[in-house]
């Protein structure tokens, strides 16, 4: 084991979607919903309500079952079912702790698609579900948590715009509504864009077509039908303009060809957000620690690309600067950690524009500290 400088960042959803009124203002400008005070009169409630009767117990189990959209009109109802709702240990440690996830999943309208009990499980689990390493994101799509790299690498964190999905694998508006829907945050005057994870819409092409073969010999079909389309529209063009006519404004059939790698990596991190570990043991909450060391050696020491674009391959160490530790894990780290050997002065004058740097308080981690990898 070995001591090192920490930090936790104050911005940790800057990279991912985010609520901030600017990138570097970590305040976000909406508020989660607050039902008003029940204001019927007293003898309307002397009724006893189904409610009141089950034990807190098998109402517990019975919210469990319902997503935040549910429990937040639940609440409306009456002072009994407002209370009930504000005193489920879910919903409470949810909406005290994690309330910027909330305001994001409100934000992108897929509240309605999971039950708390799936939030639940991924607030109170550290790791990332694919590669063991502690995860501060979680993936919205199908609601696993996640690491940074793994967000924006591995096959099953991606995300494609709902058009593209749905001339890939030959689905219907209809097949589409069927899965989880993500809307973009931001549109401006333009109407929001949906993304769905592929995976998820890959499998219900299949299951549509009858298999992967007959859903590749659609696509392939549906390919010659736009390309015999194309070609008609700019016969058109150039029938109307001469040279001058330019194409069509439909997308050139390459671009179509091209989808399959375009979903998989153009779209990355627009379904995922921040999301810290509630730990039922110590009832602490983790957010996730960052090495300074590794930070360090990232922001000045690599004259890089200032956005590490997600496009191209991530060197190792970009994957260090990216990686979150829980607090008791990082003494491992710093045992074996090359950034940490080069004992850099952090005090040097910085390379990078200030606001391309990660804002965070340093403290030093002990040596005697211990934690577990799972």
């Amino acid at each position: 084991m070995a001591s090192g400088t920490a930090y936790r960042w104050s911005h940790p959803a800057r990279d991912v979607l985010n609520l901030y009124r600017d990138p570097w203002d970590s305040k976000a400008p909406r508020k989660l919903y607050k039902a008003p005070r029940n204001r019927v009169k007293a003898r309307k409630l002397l009724s006893t309500p189904l409610v009141s009767q089950l034990p807190v117990e098998i109402l517990h189990q019975i919210l469990f079952e319902l997503d935040l959209l549910s429990l937040g009109m639940l609440r409306r109802v009456n002072t009994i079912t407002r209370r009930l709702v504000e005193s489920f240990p879910a919903y409470h440690l949810l909406r005290k702790h994690a309330s910027d996830t909330l305001r994001v999943m409100d934000a992108t309208k897929c509240t309605s698609h999971f039950p708390i009990r799936w939030l639940d499980e991924e607030f109170c689990h550290p790791w990332c579900r694919k590669c063991g390493d502690f995860g501060p994101f979680i993936y919205l799509p199908t609601i696993s948590r996640s690491c940074f790299q793994c967000s924006l690498s591995h096959r099953e964190y991606r995300v494609a715009a709902v058009p593209n999905l749905v001339f890939h694998f030959g689905l219907s508006e209809t097949h589409i509504k069927s899965l989880p829907i993500i809307y973009a945050l931001r549109a401006g005057k333009k109407r929001r864009r949906r993304f769905v994870d592929v995976t998820q819409a890959k499998d219900l092409g299949k299951r549509v077509h009858g298999g992967l073969e007959n859903m590749r010999e659609s696509f392939q079909e549906r390919l010659k039908a736009y390309d015999k389309k194309y070609e008609l529209e700019l016969e058109k063009y150039q029938k109307r303009a001469g040279d001058r006519a330019g194409r069509p404004r439909l997308c050139q059939p390459s671009y179509l060809r091209r989808v399959s790698k375009y979903m998989s990596k153009y779209w990355r991190l627009k379904a995922t957000t921040s999301f810290p570990y509630w730990n039922r043991q110590t009832s602490t909450l983790e957010p996730g620690a960052y090495c300074r060391a590794c930070t360090y050696r990232w922001e000045e020491e690599e004259e890089e690309e200032e956005d590490g674009s997600v496009l191209d391959s991530q060197p190792q160490i970009k994957k260090d600067y990216d990686r979150a530790f829980l607090e008791a894990d990082l003494p491992q780290h710093f045992l074996h950690c090359p950034a940490v050997k080069e004992n850099y002065n952090f005090q040097k004058k910085k390379r990078w524009c200030d606001h391309h740097k990660r804002a965070g308080t340093d403290f030093i981690v002990s040596a005697n500290s211990s934690g577990r990898k799972g």
